[in-house]
């Protein structure tokens, strides 16, 4: 869209002279005397297709540069000739006395070849490409008009002389583009056969140009021959002004499509929904926001800008307000349905739009006479029938690329992680590195991590990343991700809070999978469980998962509140385990949070006698900073050894306790990824705890591991003696086996999430999400 700024900045200095002139106009001719001309350039408007032949759709796909100059030439013979016809017609009304038909008639004969002239110029250098003859054209030809115009009006001259001024203005600009030497592309770019423009497809698609002539140009006509020409004069007027979105834009616009559009439609490339979406978005924009200001400004300025008597103007320009910001994102588009030889949908499409429109004007003209009532219902239909276009035209650009899939090129997707978690925390560290491998091999990724420090940083596995962080660097990652075609974004494993207060949080984050699809992008999750579910901040969340195409839970609660995913182990499960099956294990593990009351003296007796009766070295540690000081508490009370974090950076405090893991009979903790870590390394898990959650029961329930979790609450020392000695005559195969199949589920979950995050744009969205199955 840059390279087209110059373009599109001409067609607005050049229109808005145009636009300028208005007032002069208005406030020397009465709204009777403009409504004859107003008149006469609405038929000359709707018999424009004609003119042309339509070839300003036609010639910028045309591959033979002879075709392209015959084209033309027989184009503009057309034009001259109905022009020099309707002239006539003019003078013989002229010499039977029909006074006001002669001046229509006449003005008639000059505006078409000014309307004309200048369409079939400018499909001659979008064939070339001559961006800069074009923006020349397009400015001079503006201003130069205007000029005239004004120059005209004030030195007294008739109405009927305002066609001659438009018409000269217009032949200066083409002259002036002559003499630009421009950059242009070779006449004859792709080769292949030129599709073939027969008097069936002209005539389709004449006959839908001037449909939509007839709709655009509807309203003044209805209002000239139904309510009198002082009624077209200010419905004119105000169509003129309402239509300054389009006018001081629309011909670059549509250019602009057409130059967009033509290269990838002669090179036959499957990315023309793509562009088209883009467009439409820029145009939309662009018109609700020129939309907003016709509304306020309208009833406001029309009096003192045009003069008092144009007053009912200004209230029909804010009633034209939204479908001329519909007209902006429309009209250019239109060019695509010939130009992909879909004119017949283009003619059904254009006849839907006259029919709505002048059934919707007429009606309300018939039954109650008032020029308001009127505007505003051919208003209503006039949107109804451009929100219809959008549809039409963006399925006719999925079909063109459907067809041609087959040369698509190969698509390089942009991989986004995002990475946060509780640090320091051993074990979140280890889920999101294992979540990174998921991304080995997919291209540099883009990682936000929060305000996670270095060593964090370093311990998921990131350090070649691209890094965002804090909020800053949050901006920074949204706003790639939305400069990014078709994006691949991988989302964090772990346990999700679903409090009532992080419903702003999870709210931010719908918008942003928002994005992410409206990118035509792909949305993965690593494995996750829910925790506090509130039912707002849920009902966020739950639409967030529908969008994405892997949704991973670990447990079953999870899967019931979202109401949908697949099955999942914690990643964790996944880690392969470094110690060898014959290693001695006589360490008894032993990590509890620090926010938990500590254990009581039954706890401590039953966990001390049993180490002592099995010959088990006590061993006290942390998997989280903040539980430090319940460690160091426990190994006093236990008279255990203390395997302090103290200054070791994070990643050597993990290595040790996952080689201590390896030589551990047995772990008791109340920390997930305690158990889950020391367990794919060989010991026995087991959470001895007054009250506990059943977060630690449910997960490995998930993996067929039941009998985990034991509540110690009020329980003695004998009760809980027997439970370590339960856990203990465990054999190594009895948890061996489920553990190997969780790894190998988990494995199957990273190979689906990869071919997501790898396939290309046309690929995931054929998939079905993850959440269907």
């Amino acid at each position: 869209m840059r390279r087209h700024v110059g373009l599109v900045a001409s067609q607005v200095i050049g229109q808005l002279a145009l636009v300028a002139v208005i007032p002069i106009l208005t406030r020397v001719f009465s709204p009777a005397e403009l409504g004859v001309y107003q008149v006469a350039f609405a038929i000359a408007f709707i018999l424009l297709p004609l003119a042309t032949l339509r070839m300003e759709y036609i010639v910028p796909t045309t591959l033979s540069h002879d075709l392209v100059r015959r084209r033309l030439s027989r184009a503009t013979a057309v034009t001259l000739g109905l022009s020099i016809t309707v002239a006539a017609a003019g003078f013989v009304a002229l010499e039977s006395g029909a006074g006001e038909a002669s001046r229509t008639l006449l003005m008639m004969g000059l505006l078409i070849p000014a309307l004309g002239l200048p369409v079939l110029d400018g499909a001659r250098l979008i064939r070339r490409g001559a961006r800069r003859a074009l923006a020349v054209r397009n400015l001079v030809g503006g201003v130069a008009g205007a000029a005239l115009q004004a120059t005209f009006a004030l030195s007294g001259a008739d109405v009927t002389t305002l066609p001659i001024a438009l018409l000269a203005g217009r032949v200066i600009g083409i002259a002036a583009s002559r003499l630009v030497k421009d950059a242009a592309g070779a006449d004859d770019g792709a080769s292949g056969r030129d599709q073939r423009y027969g008097p069936v497809r002209a005539a389709t698609t004449i006959a839908a140009g001037t449909l939509s002539g007839v709709t655009l140009q509807g309203l003044t006509v209805i209002a000239g021959f139904g309510l009198g020409t002082a009624a077209a004069g200010q419905v004119g007027v105000a169509q003129r002004v309402a239509g300054t979105p389009i006018g001081l834009a629309g011909q670059a616009l549509a250019q602009t499509t057409q130059l967009s559009f033509g290269g990838i439609i002669r090179e036959q490339r499957p990315v023309l929904r793509a562009s088209l979406s883009a467009h439409i978005r820029v145009f939309l924009t662009l018109g609700i926001l020129l939309g907003i200001a016709l509304a306020i400004g309208g009833p406001l300025l029309a009096a003192p800008v045009l003069g008092p008597e144009w007053a009912p103007a200004g209230v029909l320009i804010a009633v034209l307000g939204l479908p001329a910001a519909l007209q902006v994102a429309v009209s250019p588009t239109d060019p695509l349905f010939v130009m992909l030889g879909r004119e017949r949908r283009l003619l059904a499409l254009q006849a839907t739009r006259a029919v709505v429109t002048w059934t919707a004007g007429l009606a309300v003209a018939a039954l109650t006479g008032d020029l308001l009532a009127s505007v505003f219902a051919f208003a209503l239909a006039w949107t109804f029938a451009y929100a219809l276009s959008l549809t039409f035209v963006l399925r006719a650009a999925h079909d063109f690329d459907r067809e041609h899939a087959h040369n698509a090129a190969p698509v390089q997707r942009v991989v986004f992680a995002a990475m946060t978690g509780d640090y320091p925390n051993i074990g979140d560290a280890v889920i999101r590195r294992e979540a990174m491998d998921w991304l080995d091999g997919l291209g540099r990724p883009q990682v936000f991590v929060g305000r996670a420090p270095r060593m964090w940083i370093d311990q998921i596995g990131a350090a070649d990343a691209d890094l965002y962080r804090g909020r800053d660097g949050f901006l920074r990652w949204i706003g790639r991700i939305a400069a990014t075609r078709a994006p691949v974004v991988l989302f964090e494993p772990g346990e999700v809070q679903l409090e009532l207060r992080h419903t702003l949080r999870e709210a931010v984050f719908l918008a942003v999978s928002l994005l992410i699809r409206a990118r035509g992008g792909t949305i993965v999750y690593a494995p996750r469980a829910i925790a506090r579910p509130s039912g707002p901040a849920l009902a966020v969340y739950r639409l967030s998962m529908r969008l994405a195409t892997v949704v991973p839970l670990r447990n079953q609660r999870s899967l019931d509140l979202i109401g949908g995913g697949v099955h999942s182990p914690d990643i964790g499960f996944g880690r392969r385990g470094r110690a060898e099956a014959t290693a001695r294990r006589d360490t008894l593990v032993v990590s509890l949070r620090g926010a938990r009351a500590f254990p009581t003296d039954a706890w401590i007796a039953a966990v001390r006698s049993v180490a002592a009766r099995h010959d088990l070295h006590l061993v006290t540690l942390a998997q989280v900073r903040s539980d430090e000081a319940r460690a160091a508490e426990l190994a006093h009370a236990l008279d255990a050894e203390h395997v302090k974090w103290g200054d070791a950076d994070d990643l050597s405090h993990e290595r040790r306790l996952l080689g201590l893991y390896g030589h551990t009979r047995l772990v008791l903790s109340d920390r997930l990824h305690v158990l889950i870590l020391a367990a794919v390394e060989g010991a026995i898990p087991l959470e001895l705890v007054a009250n506990p959650s059943g977060k630690v029961a449910s997960h490995f329930a998930q993996v067929g591991v039941t009998g985990v979790s034991v509540d110690a609450d009020a329980a003695s020392s004998a009760v809980l003696s027997e439970a370590l000695e339960t856990a203990l005559a465990r054999s190594a195969a009895q948890l061996r086996q489920p553990l190997l199949a969780a790894a190998e589920r988990v494995a199957g979950v990273r190979a689906d999430a990869r071919a997501a995050l790898s396939a290309s744009p046309s690929e995931e969205s054929a998939a079905e999400s993850v959440l269907s199955g």
